[in-house]
């Protein structure tokens, strides 16, 4: 029991990524299908660019060369680059500096624009319940040229921001690492994992209104892509 509440922050890592990785995989089967090929790879360019720009300010942050950049080719984009310099994180932050860029833009984003879902799913300050999270999106101004631009940059960056196969094959060994530091952080009681993951809990459960948002328009359309084609 002891071992298992000292494990907050280590689930909480482990669910950060999935979660990424399967909103990556989801988005990007559902769009692939709802678009044509050329319009899938022009919908989603700006996040494909802003996920190798990650990726090389990933090379930047560690020394690792970076030999070349390409955004556009079949099969998306790639980073080709030498071995980092700081050992061990180096590969952790070159793969998964996407998750962090394309959080950066969302944050960028809300500040810029404003997040018109910033509301869905909050009442009196604490969590909604299943059916006035739903209710509430009827306060969102659905008129309004924000509110679309915003959903097309959420989906454009939840298609993207997953770390690949490759990602992980890069820092299977220095993710692993930091993942038995994260427990024995936590289990010698350096800090208190449980309120920690609770705010970064908090602080993901304000952009789950907009996630809502883009999975109510995307699942329709793939359905109707699926029976036309």
């Amino acid at each position: 029991m002891e071992i298992l509440e000292s494990t907050y922050l280590l689930r909480f890592t482990f669910f950060f990524i999935l979660f990424f990785v399967v909103c990556g995989s989801l988005f990007m089967t559902m769009w692939r299908k709802i678009l044509s090929f050329i319009f899938f790879r022009i919908f989603i360019g700006p996040g494909i660019i802003i996920h190798e720009v990650s990726h090389a300010l990933g090379c930047l942050i560690t020394g690792a060369k970076i030999n070349s950049v390409q955004f556009f080719n079949r099969k998306g984009g790639k980073v080709v680059h030498g071995p980092p310099k700081i050992k061990f994180i180096g590969p952790v932050i070159i793969s998964m500096a996407p998750i962090f860029g394309g959080l950066a833009i969302l944050l960028f984003l809300n500040w810029f624009l404003g997040n018109p879902f910033q509301e869905v799913g909050v009442e009196g300050g604490t969590a909604s319940t299943f059916v006035t999270f739903f209710n509430s999106f009827i306060n969102v101004d659905w008129l309004d040229w924000k509110t679309w631009f915003y959903i097309y940059c959420v989906i454009n960056l939840l298609c993207v921001m997953g770390p690949s196969k490759q990602d992980f094959k890069n820092c299977f060994i220095g993710l692993l690492g930091i993942c038995i530091i994260l427990f024995w952080i936590e289990f010698s009681g350096l800090v208190n994992g449980k309120e920690v993951s609770a705010k970064l809990l908090g602080s993901l459960w304000a952009d789950s209104g907009i996630i809502a948002a883009s999975l109510l328009i995307s699942i329709p359309l793939y359905f109707l892509a699926k029976s036309v084609k």
